[in-house]
């Protein structure tokens, strides 16, 4: 599988390239629930902190974005660093440790060790609809 790897509160996070339409620079640091204009249409900004619980005293204002795209909807999943397009073998990818449990357990597709680091795999198709309704939920 295919996927792109990112880095979120110094934590490294993956998901499969097939739900990524593109990277992107945000304009501004976006607040949360803002819209930003990508191609001709307002997508949500997601903070990726916010959706995985890793806000916290040492946040910077992310500047880059994943085009995320699952069951039609499109959102923008801000995101500290995108590091590369890494192939994983599906055998590598492991249960999600207890940790992750009451965190973002729904999010969380598995993980996988990769350099002697721990690379968390996300499940595309659980992020948007909670990062949707978190957003809308806050204005």
């Amino acid at each position: 599988m295919s996927v792109i790897e990112f880095t979120v509160a110094g934590e490294c996070f993956a998901l499969p390239l097939e739900a990524v339409e593109a990277v992107s620079e945000l304009a501004v640091a976006a607040g949360r629930g803002e819209a930003q204009r990508y191609r001709g249409e307002d997508l949500k900004v997601v903070s990726a902190r916010d959706l995985l619980g890793l806000s916290g005293e040492h946040d910077v204002e992310a500047r880059n974005a994943i085009v995320l795209r699952t069951t039609g909807d499109r959102l923008l999943l801000a995101v500290d660093e995108i590091t590369g397009v890494l192939t994983l073998d599906d055998s590598s990818i492991a249960p999600a440790p207890s940790y992750y449990a009451g965190r973002c357990a729904e999010m969380v597709r598995g993980v996988a060790m990769l350099d002697g680091r721990l690379l968390v795999v996300l499940e595309p198709s659980s992020m948007a609809p909670v990062g949707l309704e978190t957003e809308a939920g806050d204005e």
